[in-house]
């Protein structure tokens, strides 16, 4: 959270400086896209920590990682509009409307609604990794 508030600052520092017009954090959004790419990473590392306790090997975890964030909404951006429905729920595209990414559909769930349903995933996940290392490793 520091880090993208100095990052805020000093970016809004140096767009001034360059003659740009300048934001603030009081601007309609700012405070929200700021914190909330903080909070959307913090929640994204806990399903990848999730994933690797899930699979327990790292080729397996980084390919499923890398699967559900970044190759299936790509995939899911290609396909008809009449299948599409599920979009909006997919990890990245949920929690990425917290932060100000911009909606891929027409039925992009709200900031916050997204941001819960980015945590729905990792409180399963996490579950699921609890359940299985005390079954496996008890």
């Amino acid at each position: 959270m520091l880090c993208a508030f100095t990052d805020f600052f000093a970016a809004t520092a140096i767009e001034s400086s360059r003659g740009g017009s300048a934001i603030s954090l009081t601007d309609p959004g700012v405070l929200r896209t700021v914190a909330g790419s903080s909070l959307y990473l913090t929640v994204v590392v806990i399903i990848g920590l999730a994933l690797g306790a899930l699979l327990r090997k790292t080729a397996a975890g980084l390919s499923v990682f890398a699967a559900v964030f970044f190759v299936i909404p790509i995939v899911a951006g290609t396909l008809p509009h009449s299948i599409t429905g599920f979009e909006p729920y997919l990890p990245s595209n949920a929690g990425g409307a917290l932060w100000g990414q911009s909606a891929t559909s027409a039925q992009a769930l709200s900031p916050w609604t997204g941001f819960a349903v980015l945590c729905g995933y990792a409180v399963v996940l996490t579950g699921l990794a609890a359940w299985q290392l005390r079954r496996r490793d008890a």
